[in-house]
């Protein structure tokens, strides 16, 4: 079983946050500092971060650099930031 799919299948907090929670177990488990994956995958720090804290981004571009550098395969990075995109709190 990959670790994304153990995620998904094992996530017990907020589905808005099930990406930026796979983001940062994933970057740990292949030892990356945050700065180290956001110079990896051509971001700011400032947007790593805001990744690890449930930003999703919009462009594929950026999905498939994330997926770079965690070592994994971009189609399961899109399928789980489209699931929290869906999942998203209603605005106030």
């Amino acid at each position: 079983m990959s670790m994304l799919f153990d995620t998904v299948v094992h996530h017990r907090g907020p589905n808005y946050l099930l990406l930026a929670c796979w983001v940062q177990r994933r970057r740990e488990f292949l030892g990356l500092s945050t700065a180290a994956a956001a110079n990896l995958a051509g971001l700011q720090l400032s947007e790593w971060c805001a990744l690890e804290e449930g930003w999703v981004p919009e462009q594929l571009s950026t999905i498939r650099a994330i997926a770079g550098t965690l070592e994994s395969q971009w189609p399961e990075v899109h399928l789980v930031a489209e699931m929290t995109r869906y999942n998203r709190p209603a605005a106030a």
